[in-house]
């Protein structure tokens, strides 16, 4: 089962440039990284980027975890809070028939559930799908249910531009809607109390990518 991990990290903006120019320096050495999928990084904030290594499954993931640090962890001089990272299996996942474009903005939702209505929550997520192949420019969704804690999901809408994820906005909102039931109350998600039914959001556009 593919396996995916997000980190945080919080700079300084004016490093941001030597923050890249890092990424780029390690692109060789990640492209030779075992059964990995992609590394993409999003700026969701002018001070914060959420890099996400997907991986064929955690054994995958846990192997290449010393490259990870090996690599990203030059980064570490530039980083003004320690990253903070949730992982775990894609538990489901929506991909657009013949989408070829390139990823090019990705929005994040985090939010805890119910865990006595898994079941009924991976149900009521496929019944989503037509309104999935609704939205122009979705390239596809994933559901990661987060190792720890174990009652929190990281959601990934993955578009090829910011003009189709807002276009998107009124078809997700309506998927969220059907949410009420599932999700619950947890205020230690940073940044939740910002956002109407107890959802963080972190979106932006991708602006670094490595595909094997």
């Amino acid at each position: 089962m593919p396996y995916v991990r997000h980190t945080m990290m919080t700079f300084d903006p004016s490093d941001y440039d030597s923050i890249m120019s890092i990424a780029d320096s390690t692109r060789e050495a990640i492209m030779g990284w075992s059964r990995l999928i992609s590394v993409r990084a999003v700026r969701v904030a002018d001070d914060r980027m959420i890099v996400t290594g997907a991986y064929i499954d955690k054994a995958a993931a846990d192997a290449n975890a010393e490259n990870a640090r090996s690599n990203f962890g030059k980064m570490g001089e530039f980083m003004t809070a320690p990253p903070v990272q949730r992982e775990g299996e894609v538990i489901w996942s929506y991909d657009a028939d013949g989408q070829s474009k390139e990823p090019g903005y990705i929005r994040h939702l985090v939010y805890g559930f119910d865990t006595s209505r898994y079941d009924a929550l991976m149900s009521y997520w496929d019944t989503t799908t037509e309104t999935a192949r609704g939205m122009s420019g979705l390239i596809r969704v994933r559901l990661v249910r987060c190792q720890e804690p174990n009652n929190r999901m990281f959601q990934t809408g993955v578009f090829d531009s910011k003009a189709s994820a807002d276009a998107g906005s009124v078809g997700m909102r309506g998927v969220m809607a059907g949410m009420d039931d599932f999700i619950i109350n947890d205020l230690t998600i940073p940044g939740v109390a910002q956002f109407e039914k107890n959802i963080s959001v972190r979106s932006g556009e991708v602006v670094w990518t490595c595909v094997p």
